[in-house]
């Protein structure tokens, strides 16, 4: 029987494939390096004027980020919500599917510019 696991050791990957023959177990690896991916983060603006409620927003975002909150505008219709938790992954990553949904234009996404490191 022949088993490959996957090792996180910082940022390299150990590839390590297991052979087992009754109590000896062998095995050979080797390094993966794996590229660290920058993830963007956004920053989500609403017109609340604009907005008739169509929660398309809502449901096409992939992080689950909006969530339509208990503010109405003007004419009635319930505001999306950003509910942002980075502890779970819930995080505004400008994918931009909220302001390519939009038929009323009514939301936009900003990227958020990486702050310089303070020594």
């Amino acid at each position: 029987m022949i088993r490959q696991r996957l090792y996180n050791v910082g940022l390299v990957t150990m590839c390590a494939r297991e052979k087992s023959d009754g109590d000896q177990v062998q095995a050979s690896g080797k390094v993966l390096l794996i590229q660290r991916v920058k993830v963007p983060r956004g920053e989500i603006h609403v017109i609340e004027d604009r907005c008739k409620q169509c929660r398309l927003c809502i449901e096409l975002c992939p992080k689950e980020v909006l969530k339509e909150s208990e503010r109405v505008n003007e004419k009635g219709y319930r505001l999306p919500e950003i509910v942002e938790e980075p502890e779970t992954g819930k995080i505004c990553v400008a994918c931009g599917f909220c302001e390519l949904a939009c038929p009323e234009y009514a939301i936009w996404v900003k990227e958020k510019k990486e702050k310089a490191l303070m020594e």
